[in-house]
């Protein structure tokens, strides 16, 4: 089976999204084939899966992203259904590459897929990303048959009218604009390219206990050097240490 709607991504208009405001971003709607979401949606990994992220210290004093997460590697793609599997092979396919090099408008990128899932209470603050980032594209994995919007988890796009602020800043929501929302839920994605005024965040969650809000994310990061490479299993060696509950953002 095909898991990319690719006749949607060729659609995709690469001059409005360069040109929309406040920064490059537009919402995908189908992005999956509808028969290849139900199987994705229903086949995606457990919370158990994934390892807690609570009280991570961030950059710049921004609030700590509170959820479990999990990043591809070729030990934890084993453990993931054959669904998924193929879903993951598709994406590092010639097409979808194709996709975003058109979007973005570069061509040096590598990819990395993460798994977000987040619970009650969770929310994340406004943020620009690492400027190592070229861009996202995330799905969400939220059944639009049980997920109730006024639970909250839309990701927000939003707009500084103050024209002050900096990346490396911690501001709240209420000193931003919000542009658009995500639905957060059903057949839908959002993709952005990383500016220095790429901000957004994710409304407060509010859903019942035992209730997973999920996100799987595909990162377009700019080629590393060798620095970022020590960096990285600088971190994953400290989180290891400390359980997983502090350290320093991947980004």
């Amino acid at each position: 089976m095909k898991y990319l709607h690719i006749d949607v991504l060729k659609k995709a208009d690469a001059a409005s999204y360069a040109d929309a405001k406040p920064f490059s971003y537009t919402i995908l709607q189908n992005p999956l084939p509808d028969a290849g979401y139900r199987l994705l949606l229903t086949s995606a990994p457990t919370l158990d899966q994934l390892e807690p992220s609570f009280g991570m210290e961030r950059k710049f004093g921004q609030m700590s992203h509170d959820r479990y997460e999990r990043y591809d590697s070729p030990a934890f793609r084993k453990t993931l259904k054959p669904e998924w599997q193929e879903f993951l092979a598709e994406l590092e396919g010639p097409e979808y590459r194709a996709f975003l090099a058109r979007m973005f408008g570069v061509r040096d990128f590598t990819l990395r897929f993460q798994w977000q899932y987040a619970v009650a209470g969770g929310s994340v603050s406004p943020h620009c990303d690492s400027v190592k980032k070229v861009g996202s594209h995330l799905f969400y994995f939220n059944d639009p048959e049980t997920w109730n919007p006024a639970w909250g988890g839309q990701t927000q796009i939003l707009f500084d009218p103050s024209g002050r602020q900096v990346c490396e800043s911690a501001p709240r929501d209420d000193e931003f604009e919000i542009v658009t929302k995500t639905d957060g839920y059903g057949n839908q994605s959002l993709l952005f390219s990383r500016t220095n005024n790429s901000w957004h965040s994710v409304s407060p969650l509010a859903m019942p206990p035992g209730t997973v809000r999920r996100l799987f994310t595909v990162v377009a990061d700019k080629p590393r050097t060798i620095a970022d490479t020590i960096k990285g299993y600088a971190r994953v060696f400290y989180k290891k240490i400390t359980g997983g509950v502090s350290g320093t953002p991947k980004g």
